[in-house]
């Protein structure tokens, strides 16, 4: 199976035959494997995303975010918004922002916290 998928909850119908609900599993399960690019018949030894407990119905702490070069990416809705993201990559930590389409994004550093020692490099976004 490939994306895009439609994931439709009224699917199968209540008069479809019972029969057909480890293939309905099977689906699903494909379904997310795909949505997370998650291989399939793998152990999983440790969650992808963990949110912190809510209070007052908002996430208390910040979300942890695991893999070889974690991010988290900003999209503002605003006229003058800005692409930008926070990556880690190899214990340095970067601003980034897109010079290109949100599609096919380019990234290219404004801030770069460096792990190899105190170093600080900056740049003025354009």
């Amino acid at each position: 199976m490939a994306l895009p998928r439609n994931i439709n909850a009224s699917n199968p119908a209540s008069s479809a035959s019972p029969g057909d609900g480890d293939d309905e599993l099977r689906s699903l399960k494909q379904d997310l494997l795909d949505l997370f690019g998650l291989p399939s018949a793998t152990n999983i030894t440790g969650a992808i995303l963990s949110l912190g407990a809510l209070v007052d119905g908002k996430v208390a702490t910040d979300t942890v975010v695991k893999a070889d070069t974690p991010f988290k990416r900003l999209i503002g809705t605003e006229s003058s918004a800005r692409d930008v993201r926070v990556v880690e990559t190899a214990g340095d930590v970067r601003l980034q922002r897109n010079t290109n389409t949100e599609a096919s994004p380019t990234w290219a550093n404004d801030v770069q916290l460096s792990s190899a020692g105190i170093a600080l490099h900056a740049q003025v976004f354009g």
